[in-house]
């Protein structure tokens, strides 16, 4: 999703897509919670929401944060990873 890494794996072993990374990977669920407490649980119950969350600028600033903190999981993550860490 991210175009970090040659796998189109997520860490957790699953095909990463942006769906997956939103919705429902184990890898961002503290990132998810803080995102559905931002814009409201009802947005992200299923994918059909993801336009609700992006369609208001309040929405649009709280999925930017998502964003950019799951990128710099997922870039650390690759970085301990290959440092063997």
């Amino acid at each position: 999703m991210m175009g970090l890494a040659e796998s189109r794996d997520c860490w957790c072993g699953r095909p990463e897509t942006a769906e997956h990374v939103l919705l429902e990977c184990p890898v961002y669920y503290d990132l998810r919670l803080i995102l559905l407490r931002k814009v409201g649980y009802h947005l992200l119950l299923d994918d059909r929401h993801l336009w609700e969350l992006v369609g208001s600028i309040n929405g649009y600033a709280a999925f930017k944060i998502f964003a950019k903190e799951a990128l710099e999981r997922r870039t650390l993550e690759m970085e301990m990873a290959m440092n063997g860490t």
